[in-house]
């Protein structure tokens, strides 16, 4: 496995630090989930709830092992410094200031083990203007200037169906800058202190639409950008049972390929980047695509290297035959439930994943273990209960 013998001691709560620490657990970490005694991750106790747990917690902690602990107290300071010792990863997502208040952050940490990678997820990061305000994932996608464009013209902007910052920047960017830090420090020996912020990784991702601005200060206009759906060739178009298929083009080739699919070969001349140009040529391909159901376009469109799919409903993604084909789909055992259904993890590569995988922990469940193997007796763990430490 790729991170195999790696060990994560994960702090974070939410969906950010939690889907971060699963992709690496996935791959072979050894990821311990640090929480509060008696509240746990909040993600916890949303609804639905299943076998005692919330579904959205089951969805991304899978893998982990988990204890409590009060970092307020100084035993519980203690024996997190203890474990920093022995671990490669640490993940914390508090606000700014917060570590460094408990006696925690990088600088402490960093003295009981100077080769830790330390990653502070925040929304706007360790440092200017922004880093004391609160905020979730659509404030982020609002300041980035993505929300701005995404949506239909003259209309009022759209939230992506998925939270962007929480799994683009705070899981998949967090997780590869861990990794990247780890890949140093095995020629280094040198820790890392990573510094992400959802507001950051969201603004990287304005790259195409930043060239234009540089180069001529152009603004986007909702909708009137080839990538946003504003061409022809680059859009959603309805079938006759009400359905939706989407069309992604950028070479001629197969624009082509599409016109004569449909029986337009008229329309292969067309500017079909031309964000101009969409609306007189997408009213005759929305007229033509009308003409039949989204199977049937479908069936006609098979193996027509088109560039055009079907716009699936998530439950018809994940009955998908290549995405289960993919291992994107996996059933995991779980002592309450049996088994429970989850969405797979998309690294592939020989050897890089588990085979066996372990099912979301219940609160605190391994802090025995763990502490045991930190030398502490029974005794002295129950006492950790009595004072509330544990």
């Amino acid at each position: 496995m790729l991170l195999a013998g790696v060990k994560v001691l994960d702090l974070t709560r939410l969906l950010p630090g939690a889907y971060c620490s699963m992709l690496m657990a996935d791959v072979g970490a050894e990821v311990l989930k640090v929480e509060e005694p008696g509240r746990g991750d909040y993600f916890r106790w949303l609804e639905p709830q299943s076998g005692g747990q919330s579904i959205y917690f089951q969805c991304v902690n899978r893998n982990k092992r988990s204890m409590t602990l009060n970092l307020k107290s100084g035993k519980g300071k203690a024996i997190l410094l203890s474990l920093a010792r022995k671990s490669d990863v640490l993940l914390e997502s508090f606000r700014p200031g917060v570590m460094g208040r408990l006696g925690l952050d990088y600088d402490s940490v960093r003295r009981e083990n100077p080769g830790i990678v330390y990653a502070s997820v925040s929304g706007y990061g360790q440092d200017g203007p922004y880093r004391d305000r609160a905020g979730h994932d659509g404030n982020y996608l609002g300041l980035a200037g993505i929300l701005h464009m995404t949506g239909e013209p003259g209309r009022r902007p759209v939230h992506p169906a998925v939270p962007l910052g929480d799994l683009a920047v705070g899981g998949i960017l967090t997780a590869f800058a861990a990794s990247a830090a780890l890949a140093r420090r095995s020629q280094t020996g040198e820790g890392q202190y990573i510094d992400i912020s959802m507001l950051d990784g969201l603004a990287s991702l304005l790259t195409v639409y930043a060239a234009e601005h540089f180069h001529d200060g152009r603004e986007q206009q909702r909708g009137l950008n080839h990538f946003a759906g504003g061409s022809v060739a680059n859009t959603v178009y309805e079938t006759k049972d009400g359905r939706f298929l989407v069309l992604s083009i950028i070479e001629e080739k197969f624009w082509r390929n599409f016109c004569r699919a449909i029986g337009r070969t008229d329309l292969e001349g067309g500017d079909f980047l031309s964000v101009r140009h969409a609306s007189l040529l997408g009213e005759e391909v929305q007229k033509t695509m009308r003409t039949k159901t989204m199977a049937e376009w479908i069936a006609a469109l098979e193996g027509k290297e088109t560039c055009c799919e079907p716009v699936n409903t998530p439950g018809e993604a994940l009955e998908n035959d290549h995405l289960r084909s993919r291992g994107m789909v996996i059933d995991i055992p779980h002592p309450a439930l049996g088994r429970i259904r989850q969405v797979g993890n998309p690294v592939k590569a020989p050897g890089a994943t588990r085979d066996r995988h372990l099912p979301p922990p219940g609160m605190g469940e391994h802090t025995q273990e763990i502490l045991r193997g930190e030398g502490y007796s029974d005794t002295e763990i129950n006492r950790l209960r009595e004072e509330g430490v544990i």
